[in-house]
């Protein structure tokens, strides 16, 4: 773990609460959403179901370690590694659906940040015991709201408890549990090995990232599970990345797709749609990385390939990345710096060779300058992901998720009136490109457990069918009119 710079103080949780709470009330009254759930109608159901995604996406629940510790107990007994293992506090998560009074959302991938330096203690979804229920009260300063909030029982693979060398582990640690059900659905296979990226902002595990035969030892079985008890293996590989040309991808993934090539031998039937979550690695190594694609595409596994920009263009990227050499603050979103191909040029090479791919990412929203304002910012991302929509390549805005053992542990906490924006904006981008129906595969492409993208296109759609570019005029008026930008 990098050396923490900066602390949390309590005055400083006292005001990032009242920043949040203030921009949840600019955001209701925008929408005219202060009033009981039952007074709300249809479209207004549809807005506060995506406010509640949206919230829960950038701040997680609010719930005490007491209860936390329970619905835990209850599900992976005797669990050690607080639902993350060597995954980033975005997988410190719980499947759950929020549901009342015609309000509900999909199947979220819910972040659980427990303690009082955490940014759980600032979210409006406070979570608590009702008997045998638990309920989830929105407190939104203005007409707080209750509802019902269902915890979904993991798969049977998150569950299983492992052996390995006398150590006994979950399988949830290399495959995690996500949005998937008992018969399969999408999965994050993990490969266990650190990053070397040291990243200010991520608490994915840090270290030198030296192949450990032991993590594919580990893996092997979930897999064997996977395989035979659901017939397919839809999943995201992903791992930590090396300061290496290649960012580590062929030592790390090879032996991966290698165990899913073998189980597909032993279990004919096995329907494999594989994500690779990469980073974009230097010219000198295009051949050799393409190579192993193309053996593994050409298999008819991989379906897709993510790269996560995490910052939009116009952003200085030492502020919050690597500056070493191969370090991630050395990749341009689009250009080139020395051997260094940006994100946006490693889609294109990719799209050369593998037509058929589908392409997505990530931008980390909320990751930029203290000193820049929150429209300026979201129009900088939105130029982003309407250039990479140009190119077939969908960018998702996921929320950025501070943690207190982090270098930028005082780190302003995301604007929700401005996530909630742009995300919405964005959606309405993918969907003049059609970006929003593409083959369902992968962390970006298929899941959206951890964003509320898909929410927002069915508020986008609903609003359409109803009242016309004109009731999206509207919607996206609290936004539209400080950006001053109504062509995006």
């Amino acid at each position: 773990m990098l050396e923490k710079i900066s602390e949390r103080t309590n005055g400083w949780m006292e005001s990032q609460k009242r920043l949040v709470d203030n921009s949840i009330d600019l955001l209701i009254n925008s929408w005219g959403l202060n009033k009981a759930l039952k007074d709300l109608n249809p479209l207004q159901k549809k807005q506060a179901g995506f406010v509640m995604e949206t919230m829960m996406a950038a701040y997680g629940l609010n719930i005490s370690p007491a209860l936390l510790s329970q619905v835990v107990e209850d599900f992976y007994p005797g669990i050690d590694d607080h639902l993350k293992g060597g995954l980033t506090d975005n997988h410190k998560s719980l499947a759950v659906t929020i549901h009342e009074d015609g309000v509900a959302t999909a199947v979220k991938y819910a972040p659980v940040f427990v303690g009082e330096k955490e940014i759980g203690i600032v979210s409006p979804l406070k979570i608590y015991a009702a008997g045998e229920k638990t309920k989830v009260n929105f407190g939104n300063g203005l007409t707080p709201w209750t509802l019902n909030i269902d915890f979904i029982i993991p798969p049977p693979h998150a569950t299983k408890q492992f052996s390995f060398q006398g150590e006994t582990y979950f399988g949830k640690s290399y495959v995690d549990a996500c949005v998937s059900g008992q018969n399969g659905g999408f999965v994050l296979i993990d490969s266990g090995h650190p990053c070397e990226q040291g990243c200010k902002f991520c608490t994915y595990s840090q270290g030198i990232s030296e192949l450990n035969p032991n993590n594919f030892s580990k893996l092997e079985p979930v897999l064997d599970f996977l395989a035979k008890s659901t017939g397919k293996i839809t999943a995201c590989l992903s791992s930590g990345s090396s300061l290496s040309p290649d960012r580590g991808i062929i030592n790390v993934f090879t032996p991966m797709l290698e165990i899913i090539d073998e189980l597909k031998t032993k279990y004919p039937k096995t329907k494999v749609e594989l994500e690779l979550e990469l980073m974009p690695w230097q010219i000198s190594t295009n051949q050799a990385v393409l190579e192993m694609i193309k053996k593994y595409h050409q298999k008819g596994f991989i379906k897709a390939v993510n790269l996560n920009l995490e910052t939009p263009l116009g952003i200085d990227r030492s502020e919050f990345m690597s500056t070493d050499n191969f370090g991630k603050a050395g990749i341009p979103i689009a250009g080139q710096n020395g051997d260094n191909q940006g994100y946006l040029e490693t889609f294109q090479l990719l799209k050369l060779n593998f037509p058929d791919l589908k392409f997505a990412g990530l931008v980390l929203f909320g990751l930029k300058p203290q000193s820049m304002g929150w429209s300026e910012y979201t129009k900088l991302c939105l130029e982003t992901v309407k250039l990479f929509a140009q190119n077939d390549v969908k960018l998702l805005f996921q929320p950025v998720k501070i943690s207190s053992t982090t270098q930028m542990a005082d780190y302003p906490l995301i604007d929700p009136f401005w996530l909630t924006g742009a995300i919405l904006l964005a959606d309405l981008i993918h969907i003049n490109y059609k970006l929003n129906n593409k083959h369902k595969v992968g962390c970006v492409n298929g899941c959206d457990a951890c964003d509320p993208s898909r929410a927002g296109y069915g508020l986008l759609n609903y609003c359409q069918s109803i009242a016309g570019n004109e009731g999206i005029n509207q919607l996206l008026k609290p936004w539209l009119e400080i950006i001053n930008n109504k062509q995006i």
